[in-house]
Protein backbone atom coordinates (compact mmCIF):
# COMPACT_ATOMS: atom_id res chain seq x y z
CA UNK A 1 0.00 0.00 0.00
CA UNK A 2 1.25 3.48 -0.90
CA UNK A 3 2.05 5.72 2.09
CA UNK A 4 0.17 9.02 2.36
CA UNK A 5 -2.14 8.67 -0.68
CA UNK A 6 -4.28 11.66 0.36
CA UNK A 7 -1.19 13.88 0.72
CA UNK A 8 0.08 12.77 -2.68
CA UNK A 9 -3.28 13.63 -4.27
CA UNK A 10 -3.37 17.07 -2.59
CA UNK A 11 0.18 17.82 -3.76
CA UNK A 12 -0.72 16.82 -7.35
CA UNK A 13 -3.69 19.21 -7.28
CA UNK A 14 -1.57 22.00 -5.82
CA UNK A 15 1.26 21.57 -8.33
CA UNK A 16 -1.13 21.41 -11.30
CA UNK A 17 -2.62 24.76 -10.22
CA UNK A 18 0.76 26.52 -10.06
CA UNK A 19 1.63 28.96 -12.83
CA UNK A 20 5.11 29.18 -14.33
CA UNK A 21 7.04 32.26 -13.11
CA UNK A 22 6.65 34.05 -16.45
CA UNK A 23 2.84 33.89 -16.12
CA UNK A 24 2.73 35.44 -12.66
CA UNK A 25 1.91 39.14 -12.77
CA UNK A 26 3.68 41.26 -10.22
CA UNK A 27 1.63 43.80 -8.38
CA UNK A 28 2.71 47.01 -6.73
CA UNK A 29 0.82 48.50 -3.81
CA UNK A 30 0.36 52.22 -4.47
CA UNK A 31 -0.10 54.43 -1.43
CA UNK A 32 -1.42 57.51 -3.27
CA UNK A 33 -1.99 58.97 -6.71
CA UNK A 34 -0.33 62.37 -6.71
CA UNK A 35 -1.86 65.30 -8.62
CA UNK A 36 0.69 66.99 -10.88
CA UNK A 37 0.45 70.21 -8.82
CA UNK A 38 1.73 68.35 -5.71
CA UNK A 39 4.97 67.32 -7.43
CA UNK A 40 7.20 69.93 -5.84
CA UNK A 41 10.44 69.46 -3.89
CA UNK A 42 8.43 70.00 -0.68
CA UNK A 43 6.88 66.54 -1.16
CA UNK A 44 10.10 65.03 0.23
CA UNK A 45 9.19 66.45 3.65
CA UNK A 46 6.04 64.35 3.71
CA UNK A 47 7.88 61.28 2.43
CA UNK A 48 10.61 61.58 5.05
CA UNK A 49 7.98 62.08 7.77
CA UNK A 50 7.10 58.40 7.38
CA UNK A 51 10.68 57.21 8.03
CA UNK A 52 12.35 55.09 9.23
CA UNK A 53 11.45 52.47 6.65
CA UNK A 54 11.86 48.80 7.31
CA UNK A 55 10.09 45.47 7.07
CA UNK A 56 6.96 46.68 8.86
CA UNK A 57 7.05 50.15 7.26
CA UNK A 58 7.68 50.08 3.51
CA UNK A 59 8.67 53.27 1.66
CA UNK A 60 5.76 55.23 0.20
CA UNK A 61 4.82 54.41 -3.39
CA UNK A 62 3.10 57.02 -5.56
CA UNK A 63 1.44 57.13 -8.96
CA UNK A 64 1.68 60.16 -11.21
CA UNK A 65 -0.14 60.37 -14.54
CA UNK A 66 0.64 62.37 -17.66
CA UNK A 67 4.37 62.95 -17.16
CA UNK A 68 6.61 63.72 -20.15
CA UNK A 69 9.99 62.01 -20.56
CA UNK A 70 12.25 65.01 -21.24
CA UNK A 71 15.60 63.16 -21.23
CA UNK A 72 16.51 59.49 -21.41
CA UNK A 73 19.85 57.70 -21.11
CA UNK A 74 20.86 54.06 -20.71
CA UNK A 75 23.36 53.57 -17.89
CA UNK A 76 25.36 50.79 -16.28
CA UNK A 77 28.95 49.67 -15.94
CA UNK A 78 29.19 47.59 -19.10
CA UNK A 79 25.78 46.31 -20.15
CA UNK A 80 23.71 49.53 -19.86
CA UNK A 81 20.76 47.76 -18.23
CA UNK A 82 19.38 50.74 -16.29
CA UNK A 83 17.56 53.89 -17.44
CA UNK A 84 18.19 57.40 -16.19
CA UNK A 85 15.72 60.05 -17.22
CA UNK A 86 14.41 63.49 -16.53
CA UNK A 87 10.63 63.61 -16.20
CA UNK A 88 8.73 66.84 -16.70
CA UNK A 89 5.83 67.52 -14.33
CA UNK A 90 5.26 70.96 -15.89
CA UNK A 91 6.41 73.04 -12.93
CA UNK A 92 9.44 70.90 -12.08
CA UNK A 93 11.75 68.43 -13.84
CA UNK A 94 12.67 65.38 -11.78
CA UNK A 95 15.73 63.19 -12.18
CA UNK A 96 14.63 59.56 -12.15
CA UNK A 97 16.14 56.12 -12.41
CA UNK A 98 14.46 52.90 -13.54
CA UNK A 99 16.60 49.92 -12.56
CA UNK A 100 16.93 46.93 -14.93
CA UNK A 101 14.57 48.47 -17.48
CA UNK A 102 16.72 49.19 -20.54
CA UNK A 103 14.98 46.41 -22.51
CA UNK A 104 11.69 48.33 -22.13
CA UNK A 105 13.00 51.47 -23.88
CA UNK A 106 11.54 51.66 -27.37
CA UNK A 107 8.85 49.10 -26.49
CA UNK A 108 6.94 50.50 -23.50
CA UNK A 109 8.29 54.07 -23.52
CA UNK A 110 10.84 56.30 -25.17
CA UNK A 111 12.10 59.90 -25.17
CA UNK A 112 9.29 62.43 -25.56
CA UNK A 113 6.51 60.04 -24.48
CA UNK A 114 3.82 61.03 -22.01
CA UNK A 115 3.56 58.28 -19.41
CA UNK A 116 2.08 57.26 -16.09
CA UNK A 117 4.68 56.50 -13.39
CA UNK A 118 4.71 54.43 -10.24
CA UNK A 119 7.64 55.57 -8.12
CA UNK A 120 9.31 56.19 -4.78
CA UNK A 121 10.86 59.54 -3.92
CA UNK A 122 14.20 59.86 -2.19
CA UNK A 123 17.53 61.60 -2.06
CA UNK A 124 20.48 60.69 -4.23
CA UNK A 125 24.00 61.37 -2.97
CA UNK A 126 26.64 61.43 -5.70
CA UNK A 127 30.06 63.10 -5.64
CA UNK A 128 29.24 65.15 -2.54
CA UNK A 129 26.04 66.45 -4.14
CA UNK A 130 22.54 65.71 -2.90
CA UNK A 131 19.56 65.77 -5.25
CA UNK A 132 15.99 64.59 -5.05
CA UNK A 133 15.37 61.60 -7.28
CA UNK A 134 12.46 59.40 -8.28
CA UNK A 135 13.01 55.65 -8.36
CA UNK A 136 10.59 54.34 -10.95
CA UNK A 137 8.95 51.01 -10.18
CA UNK A 138 6.75 50.86 -13.29
CA UNK A 139 5.84 52.94 -16.29
CA UNK A 140 3.12 52.79 -18.92
CA UNK A 141 1.87 55.02 -21.72
CA UNK A 142 -0.73 57.63 -20.67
Amino acid sequence: KEPYPKLKELLKQYVSALKPPEEIEESIDIDAEIPMSYMTPDLINIVEGFEPYGQANAPLVFQLNGVKIAELELIGKSDKQHVRMLVDTRSYKWPAVFWNASQRVGKDFTLGDTVDLVFRMGRNYFQNTETLQLTILDIKPS
